[in-house]
């Protein structure tokens, strides 16, 4: 039945199944109870995620925090940020640049580089 549907993708939720949804043919009240879990269910889903994504940058923010705290040389700081970097977002390649200015011009230096070979 229409009720014995909804309470069962209900309880799959309640215990954490967010890929759950009620796909039952419901009309009047049914039918608005049907529509408004399926959108408790899609806005659940999204502020796990959203969650989950603000737990992984402040976790990895921290973690860089704390393996740049004291480091003043720009080479370390750039070897240090690439090496980590690179890896945690699954990166190929990457390069970081630093500005440099010389009397009116500024131009780009490498500073490190993941994956790359640095070109002279």
């Amino acid at each position: 039945t229409q009720v014995r549907a909804i309470a069962e993708v209900s309880t799959a939720v309640t215990k954490g199944d967010l890929t759950r949804s009620i796909s039952v043919q419901a009309s009047g009240e049914v039918a608005a109870l049907k529509d408004n879990i399926n959108e408790m269910i899609r806005n659940l889903k999204d502020q796990t995620l959203k969650n989950a994504e603000q737990d992984w940058l402040k976790t990895n923010l921290a973690r860089f925090s704390r393996m740049l705290q004291g480091e003043r040389d720009l080479a370390t700081v750039s070897r240090l940020i690439m090496s980590e970097l690179a890896p945690l977002v699954n990166a190929q390649y990457g390069v970081f640049y630093v500005t440099n200015r010389e009397e009116d011009e500024s131009y780009l230096e490498l500073a490190a580089s993941y994956g790359a070979e640095s070109r002279a």
